[in-house]
Formats: structure tokens, sequence, C-alpha cells
């Protein structure tokens, strides 16, 4: 019936399963979906249960044996010219230039990597977008956390359809809540 039925692979907290209803009712068949950082094919699942074409963007090299889901590099990302309707991207931006996959550091890599994002999605295409929001903070070389002054940064050229559990009180927290922002590549 063209229902996305999405069930499987994630786990089954309140962030999940709001991704979940978001993919639901945003993505469309035929979509052309970039996965950002995906360690296993869960959110590539989630975008073929919903009649989308995944594409895999990793770091690392992809061990891909099936011709449903695309996957390409980081250099190949950074040279693609092809927009995609949407993109996820799930414990990546925060952990982007930190050094702890390997790559150089860099203490604006989230920010690079979410400029990459809007280069990537298609104006008024869709980023699923997760992380930790709270306190701002780093933690070298594991992961950073979005508060008042670097969040406004991280979203700038997007605007917010959808959020999930941020909420300004959490800025005051420990930074161990995820947050699943739906945005839209608005006009440069």
């Amino acid at each position: 019936d063209g229902q996305c039925k999405i069930s499987f692979g994630l786990s089954q907290g309140p962030t999940d399963l709001a991704l979940q209803r978001a993919a639901k009712s945003r993505l469309r068949a035929g979509d052309q979906v970039a996965v950002i950082g995906s360690r296993g094919p869960v959110y590539e699942a989630l975008c073929l249960e919903c009649g989308a074409r995944p594409t895999t963007i990793r770091r690392m090299p992809v061990d891909n044996r099936t011709s449903d889901v695309k996957t390409l590099g980081f250099a190949e990302w950074e040279k693609a010219t092809q927009p995609f309707d949407a993109a996820v991207a799930v414990c990546v931006v925060e952990q982007a230039g930190l050094g702890m996959h390997g790559e150089p550091l860099d203490p604006d890599g989230d920010l690079a990597i979410m400029r990459q994002l809007k280069r990537s999605v298609k104006q008024g295409g869709t980023l699923f977008l997760v992380l930790p929001t709270g306190t701002d903070s780093t933690v070298f070389n594991s992961t950073r956390t979005y508060g008042p002054m670097r969040l406004p940064l991280l979203l700038d050229g997007w605007s917010e359809i959808d959020r999930h559990r941020h909420t300004d009180p959490l800025f005051h927290g420990e930074g161990d809540d995820r947050s699943m922002f739906v945005l839209e590549n608005r006009a440069a």
C-alpha cells in the first residue's frame, strides 16, 4: 500500500521512534537518501522500507553485497554533484573532526560536515539529524554536545520542520540526551 512499516533494526527508544515517524511522513518512494556514517544497514533498511533509495556514505570502506544500497567514501561524496532528496545523519556530526575515526583534527569539523550536507541535499530537501543536546561541550576525541552557543551555528541554513526531545531545559542537562531534528534545506 506504499505505507512505510518501520519496525526492524532500530531500538525502540523515544528518539528512534521519532525518527521512524519522521521518515514515514517525509520519505517517498524513489527518494535518493544519503545515509551518513552508518555502521550497519539500519537506516538504509528504514529508507528501503519507505521505498527510498539509500546511499551509504562512510569514511571507512563498505563491504556492500547488494544493489539496493549504493556506497560512497567521504572523498567521493565531497566531489559528487548530484543532490539527494534527503539525508540521515545519526551519531556522526558530533564526532566530525575529533580524530576518533582517523580523520584529521578540525575543531569545526561538525560545521564542515553540515556545510557538506547542505551542498548535498537539494533545496527543499530534508535532513534527519540526531545528536546530543545539553550544555555546550566537547569530549576529546569522542563527541560534542550542542547547546545554546553551538547549536545555532550547526543549524544555520536549515529550517526546522520538527524536533523531538530538544527543549531549552535540555541545555542545562548533562548532554546525555539525544535530540532528533527534521530540517529543510532552505535557500542560500
